[in-house]
This record gives C-alpha cells, structure tokens and sequence, in this order.
C-alpha cells in the first residue's frame, strides 16, 4: 500500500514539473544583477543548460520587459559600468576575463575581446588588465611575460589597437561569437606589442607581467605590482595625463628584506592588494600590512 501510495506522489509531481516545465527552468538558473542607477542589468545562467546564457538589459529597472537582449556564451558576470553612452560588461570564462562594449541606449556591439587580471575603473572610462605573450623556447627560465595595456571607450575599436591588429580586424570583424585577442593600447613597458621589448627579453630574468591584480585608486590612475626577478618586487604607478592624453608611468623598487614576512617567495613580496588614499599606500600580504606615507619612500627607478 505504501509503494503504491508513493508511485502516485511520484507521478503527480512528475506531471506538475512538466506541466510548469517554465517555471522549472528559472528555479534551476542562476541570475546575476547589476543595478546602474536606473538601468538593470541581469545575467541569466541555465544550470542545466549546454546552451548560450541570456544577457538582458533595461533602460529603467522598474519595466518588467528588457530594453534588448543578448545570447552570450560565458561563465561568469562580474562588473559593468557606463561612459558616455557606452556600457562595459565584464564577463569571466575559467581564468580569462570577457570584455563587451555596447551603446547602451541601443544595444548595438561595438568591441568584444578577451584579457587577463582586467580592472574596470570607477567611473566606467578605461579597463586596465594584462595580455600574455607566449612562450619563448629559448628562454631558459621558461617564464611567460605579460603587456600591461589600457582600453578607452571614449575611442573607437581601431583607435584602442596597434596598427597591426586594426588589419586583423579587417577580416574578423567583431562579434558577440568573435572575440579579439588582442586589444587595447600597451601601457607598460611602453612600446608596441610587436617591439621586442613585448615579447622576450635579452635578460630573461625580467619579467613585465602583473603579479596578482590591478588597483584603481583614482578614475584615472592604478598602481600594481610585480616581481621582474629574485630579490625585487617593483611597485607601477600609472596616471592619464589629460595634455599628454596617455598613461604616465613611474616605477618604484621594493626590497624584500626590508619587509620580511613568511610569505616571502624567493625574496619578492606577493602583494595581494594594493591600497592608496592620497598620498598614502597600503600593501597587503596573506600574512601582513605594509604601510607607507607615499610613493618617495621607495626608490624609483623609471
């Protein structure tokens, strides 16, 4: 009696998910929001889906039905933010971030590329993240190095590329499926991506590529750090100039031993975070707190 009982509970819950075979799909999705002052922004992930996730936007949160939408294959949303007209949405796929740029009012695809350790600034005008370069079999440290690179929405998608990826864009046009792999203006070291200071150096114990993450403390400076060789973390400090109308960059030495903690690898210190408040700095550890009253107590050295 019981069995049979149970049969039939089984049976009618069964015929009430397939009857509601909608609403069983939202209860198993997973929805990410970011609110943008009167926009909405809403990422919707299937969890049992193989299929594309649905981007939707509203130009006022209050309306039930989104202003436009878009079929986006990713994993993760993780920030957004507008500059004159142009929404920035920041997607991440396993390790590797997803920059979008839309016209926000319309919905229309400006720009779409990929980028490692990016960071929106707070005002929504540049991302700042990091592009790898490959390999080397000649290096015998075998250690990957990185570009520093700065996106402005305020330029075009050919503006924000060196000469050579504005020919690549020729014949890939961008897309929601077509990300670029390379975009954006290098910031440090200064050069090209295609100079050989952006790929592997004679010294190949000098290394450009960001150790942890980039730090915005203003909408137009960030600072990060990075460990070049042993014995040497390097502090880099870069702030957009208006007249100049490019990232200056200062870099400044720190030496291990004089802030020795048991997270101390190799002679470096792996900065996690990166604090500065006026003049002020704060450097993070796992295991302790570096603080400094400004940039001039380090020596710098470019």
């Amino acid at each position: 009696m019981k069995t049979i009982i149970l049969l039939l509970i089984t049976c009618c819950f069964t015929g009430n998910v397939m009857a509601n075979s909608k609403t069983f799909y939202y209860l198993n999705s997973s929805i990410e929001t970011i609110y943008l002052n009167h926009i909405k922004i809403t990422y919707t992930k299937p969890q049992k889906s193989l299929g594309p996730e649905l981007l939707s936007i509203y130009l006022d949160k209050s309306q039930p039905k989104p202003s436009y939408q878009h079929k986006i294959y990713t994993d993760k949303m993780m920030d957004a933010n507008i500059y004159q007209d142009k929404l920035t949405i920041m997607f991440k796929i396993r390790n590797t971030y997803q920059l979008l740029i839309l016209n926000h009012k319309s919905g229309q695809i400006i720009d779409n590329f990929w980028a490692a350790f990016a960071a929106l600034s707070p005002d929504g005008r540049f991302v700042v993240y990091m592009k790898w370069q490959h390999r080397n079999e000649k290096s015998q440290y075998g250690i990957a190095d990185g570009v520093t690179a700065v996106y402005d929405v305020t330029k075009s998608p050919i503006e924000n590329r060196t000469q050579t990826e504005n020919k690549q864009m020729e014949h890939s046009p961008i897309s929601l499926t077509r990300a670029s792999r390379k975009a954006g203006i290098p910031v440090y070291p200064l050069g090209d991506y295609n100079q050989p200071q952006y790929g592997w150096l004679t010294d190949y114990t000098k290394s450009s590529a960001v150790y942890d993450n980039y730090f915005w403390y203003q909408n137009n400076a960030f600072i990060f750090s990075i460990a070049p060789k042993k014995g040497m973390t390097k502090l880099v400090n870069a702030v957009y100039n208006d007249k100049q109308k490019k990232f200056v960059v200062k870099t400044y030495k720190v030496i291990a031993k004089d802030f020795m903690t048991s997270q101390t690898q190799d002679g470096y210190l792996p900065i996690k975070k990166i604090e500065k408040i006026g003049e002020q700095l704060k450097l993070f550890t796992d295991d302790s707190i570096i603080r400094l009253n400004n940039l001039n107590q380090l020596e710098q050295i470019e």
